[in-house]
């Protein structure tokens, strides 16, 4: 059994919530002009930005791809299996 998990060059091994947000944090507030402009709900909007991307984007993205591995890997055990 393989355990395979998607992490980012910039994070670290385990997400931690108060760490600089990465690039595609970034590009989400960016997307929706989320910035920190010293408003009351500035701090809200940027962890939603941050749950966006762990809970909903990343997770999505990763079981997309492991999906996609998966049909390969069962792909070439057909044809080794045709092979033998």
């Amino acid at each position: 059994m393989l355990n395979v998990r998607l992490r980012l060059d910039s994070e670290a091994d385990k997400a931690n919530w108060s760490a600089p947000h990465n690039p595609c944090e970034i590009r989400i507030a960016n997307r929706f002009g989320i910035s920190q402009q010293h408003r009351p709900a500035d701090n809200w909007l940027m962890d939603t930005v941050r749950w966006t991307w762990r809970v909903k984007s990343f997770l999505h993205l990763e079981s997309e791809l492991m999906g996609a591995l998966r049909v390969r890997a069962e792909t070439e055990a057909i044809n080794v299996f045709a092979r033998n």
